[in-house]
């Protein structure tokens, strides 16, 4: 690009500036950005982490579809959408927000597929891998924490590519930049309220199919020995939802804070 400017310098005039696009230098700054912020670093890894399982493996890529289609002809909808997992791509913004919500829409079915992968006798499959599908069971994939975190980067990462597409439009002006950054502003500022935060927790709740936030590894005491049978409560989380909750709302609002 330097060289191409150089020789449109000499055409149109001595004194002309080159100056970087600025979408991409919005994309930098983004990047930089992500990598400060837990809650989106690690949703956009989990999302590279499936593709290098699941979606880099024509066989893999095959039972995936297969999966989907099961779950179409379950629900008997023609307007289910079979999807493929994408890889994050270096160079271009856009596969971010398509990776991201190929797994966030599709949680159900990757759970499934990763299920089958983990217990297939496939001798291409190593240990390690094995390991690997097991963790994003166990600890990700099974968490409505992971699945909410993911659906919040998908909403953040999709405000972005349309913020970056506008500023690659050809006929763009300073006063329209302006008010596509303005008007991104106030949507970021609309997100910061509980109201949005608990509709994002119930989406991510609807698409996953898990009700509550994991609180595995909390400790539970026993039911007093004083209560009846017929008041059955078997065991009391001491770290209630509202805790777990507490955390995710804590995690919202920073992601939020880092995109601003």
């Amino acid at each position: 690009m330097k060289s191409l400017a150089r020789k449109l310098k000499v055409e149109i005039s001595p004194h002309a500036v080159y100056v970087h696009c600025f979408a991409h230098c919005n994309e930098l700054i983004a990047k930089d950005a992500i990598d400060q912020c837990s809650l989106l670093s690690t949703s956009l890894d989990l999302c590279q982490s499936l593709y290098a399982i699941v979606g880099a493996y024509p066989k893999r890529i095959l039972l995936f579809e297969e999966v989907q289609n099961d779950v179409k002809h379950e629900n008997e909808s023609d307007e289910y959408t079979v999807l493929r997992l994408q890889s994050l791509s270096a160079t271009r913004w856009t596969t971010r927000v398509k990776a991201a919500n190929v797994v966030f829409e599709k949680t159900v079915e990757v759970r499934r597929r990763s299920e089958t992968l983990a217990l297939v006798s496939d001798p291409s499959i190593s240990a390690d891998t094995k390991a690997r599908i097991k963790g994003i069971l166990k600890h990700q994939l099974s968490s409505l924490h992971v699945v909410f975190n993911l659906n919040v980067a998908r909403k953040l990462i999709v405000l972005l590519e349309k913020f970056f597409k506008e500023l690659q439009a050809v006929d763009i002006s300073a006063d329209y930049a302006w008010y596509s950054l303005q008007h991104i502003l106030q949507r970021l500022h609309e997100m910061r309220g509980n109201k949005e935060f608990q509709r994002i927790l119930d989406e991510a709740k609807s698409i996953s199919g898990i009700e509550e936030a994991s609180t595995d590894g909390a400790p539970k005491r026993k039911v007093p020995r004083w209560m009846e049978s017929g008041d059955s409560m078997l065991t009391e989380m001491l770290h209630t939802t509202v805790n777990v909750h507490s955390d995710m709302c804590q995690s919202y609002f920073e992601a939020i804070d880092v995109i601003v």
